[in-house]
């Protein structure tokens, strides 16, 4: 999960041809990808974490809590947990502080074997103030090479976190780009915040370079937890009349996609379905279930649930839901064949969440 990353190319290329991270946006051998609906901008980095590891949408805890600092999770639903019962080693990484949201405690309580924190990475090479996403991946291949059997490592970076007024970047990097509407503050903070997202692509090409080079089989999800904190200006800037609802869905898409080193079950069927990667928008509680299914790996009552709601309800947020046919509503319920897979989903989070929270 890379902090703060987002391809604002969607954003009609920010009005000045912008293409978005070149590795990212072209990304050969992507078997799945797509738009990702997040419950947070700016900032709120553990609350898409929170459900990614756990499956469970803030959209049915609420949008302005955060469960690393409210629940005891060591019975909720839990990626690692369940990895863990199928042999996995399971490692979570991240260059920042330990005490960060909780995570020290939060990462014990899901069932994570070990955890990788700041104090590991001592001297480490940095990038805009922080240490670098391609440190960051270094670690994770070291993690994958010394272990022993199959593992699962979620890595976290901090690179891309804000401010994006530092002057700390690769000045070959920053686009110069230019927006009206925006005050020069904010366009300096936008080609910062680009600058950082090419220094990230750079390196992902790299580790995706390195990784296809294992010899064990290999899945690499890689998403963003949400957009920087300067979008909900620059769309604003970029769509001045578009309504409140359009404008928050934007400020809230964050991106995903899933490569592997071997052709993947769910490209079985077809040869050319991993080459030419699927597209398919979805938000960060469905990952997980979504992988495993691409991977064949057993699934839980849950993420069955999860798999079947997607037909109706293929992304969720405390935003807004996306429906079947593309069109985005503030509220689920509002369309009946949306409202049972709502509905669904309430029930299986309850059951699943909710009492084990208690």
């Amino acid at each position: 999960m890379d902090e703060s990353f987002a391809d604002l190319s969607f954003l009609d290329g920010l009005g000045v041809g912008y293409e978005g991270p070149e590795f990212y946006a072209s990304w050969p051998g992507a078997a799945l990808r797509g738009d990702l609906a997040v419950s947070v901008q700016g900032g709120g980095t553990c609350n898409t974490e929170f459900e990614f590891l756990t499956g469970v949408s803030l959209a049915f805890v609420g949008g302005g809590s955060y469960p690393y600092t409210l629940y005891d999770l060591s019975d909720a639903p839990s990626l690692p947990r369940q990895l863990a019962s199928l042999g996995y080693k399971t490692t979570a990484i991240h260059p920042g502080k330990a005490t960060n949201w909780n995570r020290a405690s939060v990462y014990e309580e899901l069932g994570f074997d070990e955890f990788i924190d700041v104090e590991d990475f001592a001297g480490a090479r940095q990038v805009h103030g922080t240490i670098a996403d391609g440190t960051a991946f270094d670690r994770t291949l070291e993690v994958l090479e010394e272990g022993e059997g199959p593992q699962f490592v979620f890595c976290l970076t901090i690179q891309n976190h804000g401010s994006y007024l530092q002057a700390n970047v690769d000045e070959a990097l920053r686009p110069g780009y230019s927006v009206e509407g925006l005050t020069s503050n904010q366009v300096f903070a936008l080609n910062e915040y680009l600058a950082c997202v090419s220094s990230t692509d750079r390196d992902l090409e790299r580790f995706v370079g390195q990784l296809a080079e294992l010899d064990e089989p290999v899945v690499l999800v890689f998403f963003g937890d949400h957009q920087p904190n300067i979008t909900p200006r620059l769309v604003d800037a970029l769509y001045p009349g578009a309504d409140r609802l359009e404008n928050a869905l934007r400020a809230h898409q964050s991106t995903y996609a899933v490569w592997a080193n071997y052709p993947l079950a769910s490209a079985a069927e077809d040869d050319g379905a991993q080459a030419a990667g699927v597209w398919d928008d979805a938000s960060p509680a469905y990952l997980a279930a979504m992988v495993l299914d691409a991977i064949g790996a057993p699934l839980t009552d849950f993420q069955k649930v999860q798999l079947v709601a997607r037909d109706e309800l293929p992304a969720i947020s405390t935003v807004g839901a996306l429906l079947a046919d593309g069109g985005w509503v503030a509220d689920a319920t509002a369309s009946p064949r949306a409202a049972g897979a709502y509905e669904d989903l309430a029930t299986i989070t309850y059951l699943e969440f909710a009492r084990a929270v208690e």
